[in-house]
């Protein structure tokens, strides 16, 4: 994720942090077909981080309420990526992986190769 703001810093002169995210604060209320359609992408990404810790437990590492985890490690990550945006700085996002590991509560967690 940190290399991909970066490209796209680069290409826009600025951190854009989530697409979809700024795409549904900017139409809300304008052009709520388009705020529907973002809300539907946003739930994929929930349902995406929901498999992602189901399968981190299935591997032996215990994850209570992951359902209720998920939402939160997506709102995390909104969260980072729209500091990243406002503050127009990387640095924010730099260490994401480890900070939303750390914000699950498993900062232990080693990368398996």
């Amino acid at each position: 994720m940190y290399t991909r703001q970066l490209e796209t810093k680069a290409r826009s002169g600025r951190f854009l942090g989530c697409f979809y995210s700024a795409v549904g604060m900017g139409c809300g209320h304008d052009s709520p077909h388009i705020a529907k359609k973002v809300q539907e992408i946003l739930s994929n990404y929930e349902r995406y981080y929901e498999r992602a810790l189901k399968d981190i437990s299935k591997s032996g590492l215990r994850i209570d309420d992951i359902s209720t985890k998920s939402k939160a490690l997506f709102a995390f990550m909104e969260g980072v990526l729209t500091q990243a945006r406002i503050q127009n700085d990387a640095v924010v996002i730099r260490n994401l992986s480890s900070s939303a590991f750390r914000f699950l509560g498993l900062a232990d967690v080693k990368k398996v190769a």
